[in-house]
């Protein structure tokens, strides 16, 4: 069964554990259909997704060095999945990180990244693992975030443009 974590009106983990489970000084309640996600605001059962602000958005169609990624970054994307895909024993997970490990920088828009990402899609990886909490599998809906949205200046791989 999985717990949602709630401090200070937010829901900061996602946990799995047998029903009934209790941690002593911490809020636990069941998740929610449809799924409830970290950052949420939890109040009295009432539950509302957060808002994220809009990064600046440079002209990208300017040079398409704005999709080049640092690698670190663009693990940082995946959020806990990037965790997971890490631990992972699965060899689709393993593929991903070693053709992406190699590189200096990932070029978001490059179509065997897409590929990759969709291989792990195919897959169902990475799977959920209690030592993950919230983890696994990606989705199109992730893959889409990932992918599609512009580099900050801190992942940029060339900073300053």
């Amino acid at each position: 069964m999985q717990y949602l974590v709630v401090e200070n009106n937010k829901v900061s983990n996602i946990i799995d554990a047998p029903e009934g489970f209790t941690l002593e000084g911490v809020e636990l309640y069941p998740q929610k259909s449809p799924p409830i996600g970290i950052d949420w605001t939890w109040n009295n059962g009432n539950t509302i997704p957060p808002v994220y602000e809009a990064p600046e958005i440079p002209d990208i169609t300017l040079d398409p060095k704005y999709w080049w990624i640092d690698v670190g970054p663009f693990y940082d994307r995946f959020g806990v999945d990037g965790i997971a895909i890490a631990a992972s024993d699965n060899g689709i997970c393993k593929a991903v990180q070693t053709l992406t490990g190699v590189r200096k920088y990932i070029d978001l828009k490059d179509p065997k990244v897409s590929q990759m990402i969709d291989m792990l899609i195919a897959a169902q990886q990475p799977a959920a693992t209690a030592f993950v909490p919230g983890a696994g599998p990606i989705t199109a809906a992730k893959k889409a975030k990932i992918l599609n949205t512009p580099t900050t200046e801190a992942e940029r791989f060339i900073k300053g443009m």
